[in-house]
């Protein structure tokens, strides 16, 4: 990413993420301070536990068997709440198929980075933070507040209703966070 905004000539950016983009916008707001003037980090847990990097070797170990099919099937309920898939079920199987349509050695590359348990220094990023997640994303949720208290100054939302995708299934809620937070950070 450095290298890209160096090409480009951007001194510094806003940098969002969710899941795994959210993991690597805190890393590079925690080790790039200066050039990252505001972070918002979604659906996302830092650092992994020893009970985290088990289940992200099963699933390299099923996608390594089994291919994609078996996690996109498992994603698309922990990604999406119930009353979303029965409201937009198109706009699920979009999702699932992007799953499907995963090269496996990709999928395999992020599950290996997700089980990296190196904690960052989250206290050394200097611009405005945000993190966000989804009531219905529990597990990751649970972690965010201990993430937004190593961030001098950070602020924490819950979309009430949404899951790990709260990008899509909460869409306009998610777009007017993320609005207000730019428009502050600017």
């Amino acid at each position: 990413m450095v290298g890209l905004w160096d090409h480009l000539g951007i001194a510094t950016s806003h940098v969002v993420g969710i899941s795994l983009g959210g993991k690597l916008a805190l890393a590079l707001a925690s080790r790039q301070p200066r050039r990252v003037s505001s972070v918002v980090a979604c659906a996302c847990r830092e650092p992994a536990d020893a009970t985290l990097a088990a289940a992200w070797q099963g699933r390299i170990d099923t996608v390594q068997a089994e291919g994609m099919a078996p996690i996109a099937e498992e994603n698309v309920p922990r990604w999406f709440p119930e009353a979303f898939r029965r409201s937009e079920p198109d706009t699920v199987e979009r999702v699932r198929r992007m799953m499907l349509n995963t090269r496996p050695e990709g999928f395999i590359a992020c599950a290996a980075a997700l089980q990296e348990q190196r904690p960052l220094p989250l206290g050394d990023i200097q611009g405005r933070a945000l993190l966000v997640g989804g009531s219905e994303d529990a597990a990751i949720t649970a972690r965010l507040d201990a993430i937004r208290q190593r961030i001098p100054g950070a602020a924490l939302e819950i979309l009430e209703g949404a899951g790990h995708l709260l990008n899509v299934d909460q869409s306009s809620r998610f777009n007017a966070l993320l609005a207000a937070h730019l428009g502050e950070a600017a």
